[in-house]
């Protein structure tokens, strides 16, 4: 609100009498001072609204998933299997690191089966 209001006092002050210098002879402090009053009132009244309404329109306008879809299809293949290979590179090893061991275990019990029924 203090920037609002200095921002009124410099609209009241300077930019009207500058675009309407006939005003400047009618008005004074005492009339700023009113004038200003009555600004910040009515914008204090206006303020909330405008937001909500703001709000709501933003998060009507900010659909992410139409976003996301159009980034992924503005990039090529390469672009895409590039930056997912760098952002989960120790994940993927983990991965192989995983189904390296799991099929050395399943190797291991299968030939230790076949061993045992011969």
């Amino acid at each position: 609100m203090p920037a609002i209001e200095e921002h009124i006092d410099d609209f009241l002050r300077h930019k009207l009498k500058k675009q309407m210098p006939f005003i400047g002879v009618f008005i004074g402090d005492k009339t700023i001072g009113s004038l200003k009053k009555v600004f910040i009132t009515e914008l204090e009244t206006l303020f909330p609204k405008i937001m909500t309404d703001y709000a709501a329109n933003l998060a009507s306008d900010l659909n992410i998933q139409t976003l996301v879809s159009e980034k992924i299809n503005a990039m090529g293949i390469q672009e895409i299997e590039a930056a997912f290979q760098q952002n989960f590179r120790k994940e993927f090893r983990v991965v192989q690191f995983v189904a390296i061991s799991l099929g050395l275990v399943i190797g291991f019990i299968t030939s230790l089966i076949i061993i045992l029924i011969k």
